[in-house]
């Protein structure tokens, strides 16, 4: 049989995409060992839909408050949404993601539109590709979100070209991706951003955005006891030490000291609650010399003691 130019054109973009769409998953999990994935697998996560509104019909829900340890979020693929909660209304457009990091309760309405490069294809159809998911997470993770705003709006258009292809499993390819890996690859996309943009979040997130600053966040992440002084980190990014000052301060506007213990806290609080060992255990292997130091440095960053958070976590 005989394809027409315009089915074997279909055909084509159609093959085309889904193999971007596979070369996109493939790359984001393939970046296993930087410094961001790590963090994330130190804080638990795991994320999952909890609707998937795809058709030519609108939708108008309404979300109450999440409990402890869960984020909601919304992945716009096509059409148009409104999230509105009890401060503010977030307009999402095709390629937006949206986490409400705090959990409050919120309501989307979502219409469909015809998906960009239609308008001119006779006989197209307004369409509607919502995700709604939610991500949860242990004591780690909690930590993990703090450090981000309350409501965080990034647009990935790119990878919402590859999570429709991957979600329509039009070649087999959907069936094979476990949901929770495509969630962790869309957070990771999200938070890892584009060097030239800055999400306006604390320090971790936004040294997470150059590459020599990830770079010494991987190797703190892989030994938090190690001596960090600013030589080591500088040697590590390959600047002067008084380079390394001036690049960490002006892509995170805090202390170098800052991305050193963000990232020990999240590594002590898996400990604290993955393992038995006795607290000052837990002080050395992230880098404290002394049960009192660490002690001190916890409680500034998690609102109280190592023990008294081991208790309420293990309850």
């Amino acid at each position: 049989m005989t394809e027409t130019g315009g089915g074997f054109a279909e055909r084509s973009e159609r093959g085309a995409g889904e193999k971007a769409a596979h070369e996109w998953f493939t790359e984001v999990r393939g970046r296993a060992v930087d410094g961001l994935s790590r963090l994330l697998r130190t804080a638990r996560l795991d994320g999952g839909l909890d609707a998937h509104h795809h058709g030519p019909r609108p939708v108008d829900f309404r979300r109450e408050a999440s409990g402890p340890g869960a984020v909601p979020f919304h992945f716009l693929l096509a059409g148009t949404c409104t999230v509105t909660t009890a401060s503010r209304a977030v307009e999402l457009g095709p390629g937006d993601l949206l986490l409400l990091t705090d959990g409050e309760a919120h309501q989307a309405t979502a219409a469909p539109a015809l998906r960009h490069g239609c308008e001119e294809q006779p006989g197209a159809r307004p369409e509607l590709d919502l995700c709604c998911g939610t991500f949860r997470f242990d004591a780690a993770g909690a930590l993990l979100f703090r450090l981000l705003p309350s409501l965080l709006h990034v647009s990935l258009v790119a990878s919402g070209i590859a999570v429709a292809k991957i979600l329509g499993g039009t070649t087999g390819f959907g069936s094979s991706v476990p949901v929770w890996s495509l969630c962790e690859a869309l957070l990771a996309t999200a938070l890892r951003g584009h060097p030239g943009r800055r999400l306006g979040t604390p320090v971790l997130w936004r040294a997470m955005g150059d590459e020599a600053l990830a770079r010494v966040i991987t190797g703190i992440v892989e030994d938090p006891a190690a001596p960090w002084t600013i030589e080591r980190m500088a040697a590590m990014a390959s600047m002067s030490r008084s380079t390394f000052i001036r690049r960490s301060v002006a892509r995170t506007g805090t202390p170098v000291a800052a991305l050193v213990t963000s990232v020990r806290m999240m590594v002590a609080i898996d400990l604290l609650t993955r393992s038995e060992h006795p607290v000052a255990h837990v002080a050395g292997r992230v880098g404290y010399g002394s049960e009192s130091a660490f002690g001190q440095a916890f409680c500034a960053a998690v609102g109280t003691s190592p023990a008294r958070f081991r208790k309420t976590v293990l309850v």
